[in-house]
């Protein structure tokens, strides 16, 4: 896919980051109720990759690799980031020698506030800090626009 690539249907950018906007929301194989459901995702706030679009259909990637069909009603904008490390410390300047002011577990979904080429502006239940990229997921490799 292009990196200039656009929505058919929105003309927003594609790849782009939203997140699951309601407790359950079923992944399809395809633009439609008519498909068969590939997975149940039970969590609001799952960043997801929206890789293609078809009417009211919204196609995604999830952290795993994994891509289906959501509909566009079950997205919200709000960006998150999912930390798929063990662990990330939580640093009070983007920088691996800043204090660490706490630390998240793996699975735990943060706010995205902005990211730079190797460290993104996360709150995770009230503590607002910086950790690298590399230990998440939820932000193009790239700037992308808001």
């Amino acid at each position: 896919m292009a990196a200039d690539a656009v929505g058919r249907d929105t003309q927003l950018p594609l790849p782009r980051f939203v997140s699951i906007g309601k407790s359950e929301a079923y992944l399809r194989t395809g633009p439609g109720k008519q498909y068969p459901i590939l997975v149940v995702l039970q969590r609001r706030g799952i960043p997801v990759k929206i890789i293609d679009e078809y009417q009211r259909w919204r196609k995604v990637e999830l952290h795993d690799g994994v891509t289906g069909w959501l509909h566009k009603v079950l997205l919200t904008r709000r960006r998150t980031f999912l930390i798929t490390a063990q662990s990330a410390p939580l640093h009070a300047e983007p920088s691996e020698t800043g204090p660490i002011i706490a630390t998240a577990e793996k699975n735990v979904i943060a706010d995205l506030e902005e990211c730079t080429p190797l460290w993104c502006r996360v709150n995770v239940e009230g503590y607002d800090g910086w950790v690298l990229r590399t230990v998440g997921w939820g932000e193009l490799s790239e700037p992308q626009p808001r």
